[in-house]
């Protein structure tokens, strides 16, 4: 498997990849390549832009997904673009380190690294994908998946009239892009903090071990907090987003791991205050669906439901009651 390579960015340290299709992309299809990881490629006005958010734990396939609809050479590609086939597609992996992260002697491409745990993605703080469709290829996805809202009915079925423009787009609309945002698990907790601090962006480098006030490294700093505020934006503009939950971690050796499992909650709060519709932890905020990942790394022989079941309602009744102060609550879940 080829590994887009790390090399240094704007913000930080980036794998890139790019793919256009041989036959269809032609100098008529919009631009897809992304200048950083927080702009957005000028599309111009014939492309309607779709956006998705998604978050979830650390190594649970995130980046795996943007980076699938690159990847040409893979045997699958050749299923995923009969069912959406794709003209161009760009993706681009951030992880946000001061220079003196990594050490002179350093090789961030090492197979293992103090940016990368696993192959072969770094650890994301954000990345970014875009995939570039024809409007009609988009709306006929839509109606083959039940998809409403674009063309189709409630019940999946073709909308009538759907052979004119749908009202959703301009009638010079000819494509449609499909633009990807994952925050990462570590930009979360590193989210988690900048909220719990008030927005103090020296506490988050002390917890993060930067000395405040090191002259050397305050135009990264600058940038990370920059970024941090449009996170924060652009969860508030979400009111919708996926949460990858990482079983191989959760549930490793047949285990619940209580550790991995109070993390999450911690996130998922977070998350629930910061979506659009929310007012801060403890209020509703915007839906979460959920993506169990790396399920297939769980060993079904040595898991036991009703240990994990027990262990996972104790953990979050201890969350309620330490960090929710909400004793009743813990009182309820283990009721």
């Amino acid at each position: 498997e080829e590994v887009p390579p790390i090399v240094a960015g704007r913000f930080g340290l980036e794998q890139r990849c790019a793919y256009r299709h041989p036959d269809l992309y032609d100098e008529e299809v919009p631009e897809v390549d992304l200048e950083t990881v927080v702009s957005r490629p000028q599309l111009g006005a014939g492309c309607a832009v779709r956006g998705f958010l998604l978050l979830g734990d650390q190594n649970a396939g995130k980046s795996t997904l943007l980076h699938s609809f690159c990847r040409h050479d893979d045997p699958s590609f050749m299923e995923l673009s009969s069912l959406l086939p794709v003209l161009a597609s760009s993706f681009v992996n951030t992880r946000l380190v001061p220079p003196s992260f990594l050490g002179a002697a350093s090789d961030p491409n090492q197979q293992l690294s103090s940016v990368r745990d696993e192959m072969p993605f770094m650890d994301t703080d954000i990345a970014r994908g875009v995939v570039m469709l024809t409007l009609e290829n988009f709306l006929f996805f839509c109606s083959e998946f039940g998809i409403t809202g674009w063309g189709t009915s409630e019940f999946g079925e073709a909308a009538a009239g759907q052979a004119a423009q749908p009202r959703e787009f301009g009638e010079d609309t000819r494509f449609v892009a499909l633009q990807f945002v994952e925050l990462g698990g570590d930009h979360l907790d590193r989210l988690l903090r900048f909220h719990a601090a008030g927005g103090d962006l020296d506490a988050v480098r002390r917890a993060e071990g930067a000395p405040a006030g090191d002259d050397a490294e305050q135009g990264f700093w600058s940038d990370v907090h920059e970024v941090l505020l449009g996170s924060l934006r652009l969860l508030q503009d979400t009111t919708r987003t996926v949460y990858f939950i990482n079983c191989a971690l959760l549930l490793g050796g047949g285990r619940l791991n209580t550790c991995a499992l109070r993390s999450m909650l911690r996130k998922l709060r977070f998350v629930d205050g910061a979506l659009g519709g929310g007012r801060g932890p403890g209020t509703p905020g915007g839906e979460v669906l959920f993506y169990c990942s790396r399920c297939s790394e769980v060993d079904p022989a040595a898991f036991d439901p009703a240990a994990a079941w027990a262990a996972a309602r104790a953990e979050a009744a201890a969350f309620a009651r330490e960090e929710l102060r909400a004793p009743a609550l813990a009182q309820r879940l283990l009721a």
